[in-house]
């Protein structure tokens, strides 16, 4: 089976389903990491027409519930040696980070949440809501995104790779 147009695919209809064997399909393409305890584990690298090298810079959600055999693989077979922890001090409270032997994690503290409201979704398809959404999230998070994007600016392939997480802001 062909990996599925993502442009098309997120045209789709939110109502809509998205069959099983598409998803499945989906995920185990990149860029997203095919690692079953994940949640939306990205290369960077491998979005179309990224300036990034593939294989550097990781994202995703929330990490908590990765498998031991999961965390070997981000760092045996994906290189990543740091983590970027975009979680308030009460998320890493109630969901803490794996500690990932050979891994550094790092804490970039974001102690507020942008907020969004539902009415800001209800016209245009929720194009002006997410731009809302995510124009908050950068004004909310510009000191913790900052740090991040210094340490970024300097990284080498040779240092290994890094991801950067938080709960799905």
């Amino acid at each position: 089976m062909a990996a599925p147009d993502l442009k098309a695919l997120a045209r789709t209809d939110i109502e809509e389903l998205i069959d099983t064997d598409t998803l499945h399909s989906i995920l185990a393409s990149p860029p997203f990491l095919p690692l079953p305890s994940a949640l939306n584990i990205r290369d960077l690298g491998r979005i179309e027409s990224s300036p990034i090298a593939p294989g550097l810079i990781y994202t995703s959600g929330f990490i908590t519930l990765l498998s031991p055999d999961d965390q070997a693989s981000l760092r045996d077979t994906y290189g990543v040696k740091r983590i970027y922890d975009l979680r308030t001090k009460l998320e890493r409270e109630q969901l803490p980070e794996p500690e990932i032997e050979g891994v550094e994690s790092v804490w970039v503290d974001t102690e507020l949440n942008p907020m969004s409201h539902l009415a800001d979704f209800a016209l245009e398809d929720g194009v002006p809501g997410y731009l809302k959404l995510y124009l908050d999230i950068i004004e909310v998070h510009a000191a913790a995104l900052g740090k991040v994007l210094k340490d970024l600016a300097t990284l080498e392939e040779e240092d290994g790779a890094v991801l950067f997480h938080c709960t799905g802001k």
